[in-house]
């Protein structure tokens, strides 16, 4: 019987080649990841490259400088200085370097290469920055005519032609360093602790977030009639142990003792504001005497009858205040008309005037409202708002019955950063993305004012006359709550309107005998009589608040509240009137809210009302 011999097949599979060419495409992304990626051989072997090559020249230009002094001279006579020629003959993004870290007051938190290309040539000339952008001569570029760029000013080497290293696309080494987000602003991660001074315990200023090199520590003389301050680097007062005091001259000074009144403040700054800021450390008060109030640590119990202000949730360990309201810088990072052109429905067209500001008189010009046409085409020829160069919507509205005039700006729908570091803001559409064609940053936030799609609001520019929505008769308002008032230390303050002054007498002798005091005496349950009242306690149709005076018996001060009832108020900006609310957030008149109302947010949490503090008390 023949042997039969049978042969195995050494081919291919379809599947198997498929799989074949996947694992080689795999293995060949990965090789050219590895090799050109951004952090691939042959991209950090250019990058390498690139930056000994910057060294070097920044070298040979420190040589020429101290040669230079020697010869009792200065570098820039050994180079050529720039002129718009060169500008104009540069690429955007060379420009776009040149500005950014030119550090120049441009009003904006970074600079495109959009922006750069529409204002280069404003900010170079107007700042004067040709003064300072000299290219560097062939001897010192060793050989290399035309290629390097120094400003003096700044200390930094350009490379006039641009250098490709991976994605990224510079002129300098500063530039790489910020693309790869080498270059961080470094902040303080310093805990906060608690403290005690002179018997009073509170958390120290929480400086955590802020910028360890703009941020300033303010120290107050030592002394009850303050007269100096003085300020040091926050990194100085990380590095030194955070004192609280410290010497100079002879002249103690501190930075906070709150037994004292004396505040922590600092100060922040960025390249085109300065902002002030007061910690407010954790503290409770007292149900109905907001001046009784305490500091506290997160894990202290309270005291009966106290509750922790709202401004301290989320285990806040304090507060910074505003304490000087700072300048806001726009962010104009924006095509040549990009924002909404103010809305001017619902005013009445004979009474608004729009205001155009006229720089070379500095005054105001104002073209009735009714002799308008198209207002978007006399925004345009007239320049009535430019956000670029700081120039606001106006508008004034008079009304001929009651003879007085209001004037509004215009505030175009924004987002701002909310880092606490800086103050930029971003003009969006109404899908809340920046009219730029960018992506909306994910530190910013839109202003709450813009909700229900708004593409602006108007914002009373000076203090109108305050019109108040019809309330009805005098007690048409939620009365002022006296809950935890103590009845002999609590007065009534009534305005006499024959003498144009106050009258006071003491809570107890105006409430009825319904009314339940408890043995601190302390009002708990209140029902005030009317008619004990001697003259008028409040009567918001005539503008007249009802206001209290508390008397501290132990500190011999004085505090004086104003009750505000819970109320709505007008959102379109064409008006300034209130409407007050019940307890459940409806007109107290029992008509319907209009939908341009809304209610104020002090009044969260069902409030029937608060108390304000009328004048400045001395805080215990």
């Amino acid at each position: 019987m023949p042997t039969t011999i049978i042969k195995k097949r050494t081919g291919i599979t379809l599947v198997a080649l498929v799989v074949t060419i996947i694992v080689i495409l795999i293995l060949a992304g990965i090789t050219l990841v590895t090799v050109f990626g951004d952090n691939g051989l042959v991209t950090m072997a250019i990058e390498t490259s690139f930056r000994e090559e910057m060294a070097e020249i920044k070298e040979q230009v420190k040589l020429r400088q101290m040669q230079a002094e020697i010869e009792n001279t200065t570098v820039e006579t050994k180079f050529t200085r720039v002129t718009i020629n060169d500008l104009n003959e540069w690429d955007e993004d060379l420009k776009k370097e040149i500005i950014y870290w030119g550090q120049f007051d441009v009003g904006i938190s970074k600079i495109t290469k959009e922006y750069a290309k529409n204002n280069w040539q404003s900010i170079l000339t107007v700042e004067g920055a040709l003064n300072n952008l000299y290219i560097i001569d062939e001897e010192t570029s060793l050989g290399r005519k035309n290629t390097y760029l120094y400003d003096t000013k700044c200390d930094i080497v350009y490379k006039i032609p641009i250098t490709a290293i991976g994605r990224y696309r510079v002129h300098s080494v500063e530039e790489l360093d910020d693309l790869r987000g080498k270059i961080t602003e470094k902040t303080i991660s310093t805990q906060s602790e608690m403290v005690t001074v002179e018997g009073i315990s509170y958390y120290e200023p929480n400086l955590v977030g802020f910028s360890l090199e703009k941020t300033s520590i303010v120290y107050y003389e030592k002394s009850e009639d303050i007269q100096k301050s003085i300020t040091i680097p926050a990194s100085e007062y990380i590095n030194n142990g955070k004192p609280r005091t410290i010497e100079k001259d002879g002249t103690e000074y501190e930075f906070y003792n709150y037994k004292t009144q004396k505040w922590a403040n600092i100060v922040t700054e960025s390249s085109s504001m300065k902002s002030y800021w007061t910690w407010i450390p954790r503290y409770c008060y007292k149900q109905g005497d907001v001046s009784d109030l305490k500091f506290i640590s997160l894990s202290e119990e309270l005291e009966e009858g106290y509750i922790v202000h709202s401004d301290f949730s989320d285990n806040k360990k304090g507060i910074w205040a505003s304490k000087y309201e700072p300048v806001m810088t726009a962010n104009t990072e924006v095509s040549n008309f990009p924002y909404y052109v103010p809305e001017l429905e619902g005013f009445n067209r004979e009474n608004t005037y729009v205001e155009v500001f006229d720089s070379e008189n500095n005054e105001f010009k104002e073209t009735q409202l009714s002799k308008i046409n198209n207002i978007q085409e006399f925004s345009k020829n007239n320049n009535w708002f430019n956000y670029k160069e700081q120039i606001w919507a106006n508008i004034k509205v008079y009304e001929p019955e009651s003879k007085t005039e209001t004037w509004w700006v215009w505030i175009p729908r924004y987002a701002y950063n909310i880092t606490g570091n800086e103050t930029s803001i971003i003009f969006i559409d109404l899908n809340n993305n920046p009219l730029d064609g960018t992506a909306l940053p994910s530190n910013y936030i839109v202003h709450s004012a813009f909700e229900n799609n708004k593409k602006g609001i108007w914002v009373s520019k000076y203090e109108p006359i305050q019109k108040i929505g019809e309330v009805g008769a005098t007690n048409q308002v939620n009365p002022p709550d006296m809950r935890g008032y103590n009845v002999d230390n609590t007065y009534i303050e009534c305005f006499d309107e024959s003498i144009n002054s106050f009258k006071e007498q003491t809570l107890r002798s105006i409430l009825s005998d319904q009314s339940v005091i408890n043995s601190n005496n302390i009002v708990e349950e209140v029902h005030i009589d009317y008619s004990k009242i001697n003259g008028t306690w409040y009567s918001y149709d005539k503008q007249i608040w009802a206001n209290i005076k508390v008397k501290e018996q132990e500190s011999q001060t004085e505090t004086w509240w104003v009750w505000i009832p819970r109320y709505a108020y007008n959102i379109t900006g064409i008006e300034t009137t209130v409407i007050y609310l019940d307890s459940n957030g409806n007109p107290l008149n029992g008509t319907p809210l209009p939908s341009n109302y809304i209610p104020h947010s002090a009044f969260d949490d069902g409030k029937n009302g608060i108390w304000a503090s009328k004048y400045e008390p001395i805080n215990k």
